[in-house]
């Protein structure tokens, strides 16, 4: 194998590798973007089941205060 085979070698091996690195770079940034955006809707969800709760909670008492009202 001469030196010019062996440098194209390197070289294509190098491209290989750096193009690996950079698949897993973004792979990182994506798993921690969903990350984030996960936590983002848990705590948009929580907020919804706290106040549709909250609005059970207060259509009970209403009921209870119509029919004594009655």
């Amino acid at each position: 194998m001469s030196i010019a085979d062996r440098r194209n070698s390197l070289r294509k091996s190098s491209i290989g590798i750096d193009s690996i690195r950079k698949s897993i770079t973004s792979l990182g940034e994506g798993l921690v973007a969903i990350g984030s955006k996960s936590r983002e809707l848990l705590k948009q969800t929580r907020e919804t089941n706290q106040f549709r709760n909250n609005l059970i909670r207060k259509d009970n008492i209403f009921f209870r205060r119509r029919q004594e009202n009655i």
